[in-house]
């Protein structure tokens, strides 16, 4: 650095007087001890006597953002670099403010030139993953970082950063393994243990994910995410009460913790302790009043003011959330619907791949493999995007849309198809009269219809041919099937009782109904 002759006599110095490179370490010096309006006097001071002196520009600005005044930092930062075009610390930092701020093609691009003038820069590599991975661009974001732990093996974050990518691919085993490299960097980073235990739980390793789930917990005493998680794990060991103490402690943290809120009102009605899972659902609509979920799962308690079927908003919500792990969810649950429905299409038609067939209610795409031989067209219809979004990665479907169902067949042109397959989706309607008109709308004369839902003993709770319990879903009585279907115009072919999955170990009742347009 060239050394200026002009002398700072800055405030902090009483009556000594300093070079300007000798004014900024020591401005440095109180910058890095956390000393921010003395430094900030002494950057100014500096820049009074030289207004180009790139290296105050640079740490001024990076003072201004710690202070929250992003724009001035970057004004400042690009200031610094106009002078010095060479200067890869600006730039980095320059990259940094641009990302927080959220212009993530920016910050990107301001660490390319970090890049360009240090090809071996480890942590610009690390932080330009992460500015693509904002934008989407999973692909070149994973090599970025790959590219940050070969130059530099030893960077925990990059491993850290490379799990978050792969995990985001759907590539978990991967995950699973640079989470583990990063703790053997670092054994007390809590959220690689936290999000290895994520990981572990979806690819079938409940116990191993709950034993990293309670080391990220004890590492960081203030982890509410951790403490949920080691509730949802318990939950589904059938530990009730340790997943209530559980999701008490995430509370105890996050005292707004809607995730923790949901895993504690589930379990308590896991439990029977219906009242006080009530107790908890109103606390949690009075801290979220527009979230649909607890408005649901408070009719689905308590029994009072039940929708006929659940709203839009409830369905994308759970969904949503719910689409990245749905199918090993699924798997652990012993799924059996889309099995169930191709062999009752099987027996009844050959597969000879001529038909016009809907997926009413499509999810993921499990029946997409086992309708699609059946099917010169097949087309999806699901209301959660997330959904959607797996069901068309799979290539099976002609066309997948985002719709709410009945609406949807309504609007559609009558007769437009020769089969609709409904698995899973009906146990979300109370009343079926509507939904299943909608089908009959779009089947063509002679067209089959093969739907499950979960089945209801007739007793006082279902008066109106359906109930709704504590999980939120609905259950069916025969009567009120063979009713809505007669109603609809379609005939009964066949009404079959079925195990449709488990829940909690316990088999869950069904019926598998096929139908004809008349």
């Amino acid at each position: 650095m060239t050394k200026d002759r002009q002398s700072v006599r800055p405030d902090i110095t009483g009556q000594c007087t300093l070079s300007p490179d000798e004014a900024l370490d020591l401005a440095v010096q109180l910058h890095q001890a956390g000393r921010l309006s003395e430094a900030k006097g002494i950057y100014e001071a500096v820049l009074t006597a030289n207004p180009a002196h790139a290296s105050a520009l640079h740490f001024l600005g990076v003072l201004y953002h710690q202070r929250a005044e992003s724009d001035r930092a970057v004004g400042l930062l690009r200031d610094a670099l106009a002078i010095r075009p060479d200067y890869a610390d600006a730039y980095n930092n320059l990259g940094n403010v641009l990302n927080e701020k959220g212009d993530h093609r920016g910050a990107a691009e301001a660490y390319r030139a970090v890049i360009r003038l240090e090809p071996r820069n480890a942590a610009a590599w690390n932080n330009l993953g992460v500015a693509l991975k904002t934008q989407h661009l999973l692909g070149d974001a994973l090599a970025a970082l790959r590219r940050s732990v070969q130059i530099a093996p030893d960077i925990v974050d990059a491993h850290f950063n490379v799990g978050n990518m792969l995990e985001a691919m759907g590539r978990r085993h991967e995950a699973a393994s640079a989470y583990q490299r990063a703790i053997a960097l670092a054994p007390e980073h809590a959220d690689a243990h936290f999000r290895l235990g994520k990981v572990l739980a979806s690819i079938g390793k409940p116990d191993e994910a709950l034993s990293e789930y309670h080391r990220a917990a004890e590492l960081d005493t203030g982890h509410a995410g951790a403490e949920c998680n080691i509730g949802h794990a318990l939950q589904r060991k059938g530990l009730f009460a340790d997943a209530v103490a559980a999701y008490d402690r995430a509370l105890g943290i996050d005292g707004t913790s809607q995730q923790a809120m949901e895993g504690k009102a589930r379990a308590l009605c896991r439990e029977g302790h219906l009242q006080r899972a009530a107790a908890v659902v109103r606390e949690w609509i009075r801290l979220a009043p527009e979230n649909p979920v607890p408005r649901h799962l408070l009719a689905a308690i308590t029994g009072e003011d039940v929708p006929e079927r659940a709203a839009d908003l409830y369905i994308k919500r759970v969904f949503d959330q719910f689409a990245e792990t749905f199918e090993e969810h699924l798997e652990r649950l012993a799924y059996r619907a889309p099995r169930l429905i191709a062999a009752a299409i099987a027996a009844r038609l050959r597969p000879e791949g001529s038909l016009a067939v809907l997926d009413a209610g499509c999810g993921t795409g499990l029946c997409g493999p086992l309708l699609r031989p059946f099917a010169s067209r097949l087309i999806g219809v699901d209301l959660s995007s997330g959904m959607i979004e797996r069901a068309r990665g799979r290539e099976i479907y002609d066309d997948v849309v985002e719709a709410e169902l009945t609406h949807w067949l309504l609007m559609q042109p009558p007769e437009s198809y020769d089969m609709v397959a409904c698995a899973d989706t009906l146990c979300y309607f109370g009343d079926l009269h509507q939904v299943l008109g909608g089908m009959r709308h779009v089947l063509r004369r002679g067209g089959l219809l093969v739907f499950t839902v979960e089945s209801a003993e007739a007793s006082a709770a279902t008066t109106a041919g359906f109930r709704i319990h504590p999980h939120g879903r609905y259950s069916h009585t025969g009567a009120h099937v063979a009713a809505a279907i007669a109603a609809s115009g379609i005939d009964l072919l066949q009404m079959e009782g079925q195990i449709l999955r488990l829940e909690g170990g316990t088999p869950v009742n069904g019926l598998v109904i096929t139908g004809l347009r008349d």
